[in-house]
């Protein structure tokens, strides 16, 4: 849990740096993310999986 929270303020320092937005005062850092790290491909599941992520 701790090497979790760890990364978590290591991706929020570097948000801050990329962009100047201090995404810790906005969003938690116990918040839970789901990153897609792979090529979205052209097929219907993946576009409804995308979909429902976004929604």
């Amino acid at each position: 849990m701790m090497v979790k929270k760890v990364n978590k303020v290591r991706l929020a320092e570097y948000i801050e740096a990329m962009s100047g937005v201090k995404f810790w005062s906005q969003v938690s850092l116990d918040t839970m993310f789901d990153v897609h790290t792979k090529r979205i491909l052209e097929y219907k599941r993946q576009r409804l999986n995308i979909l429902g992520i976004i929604h």
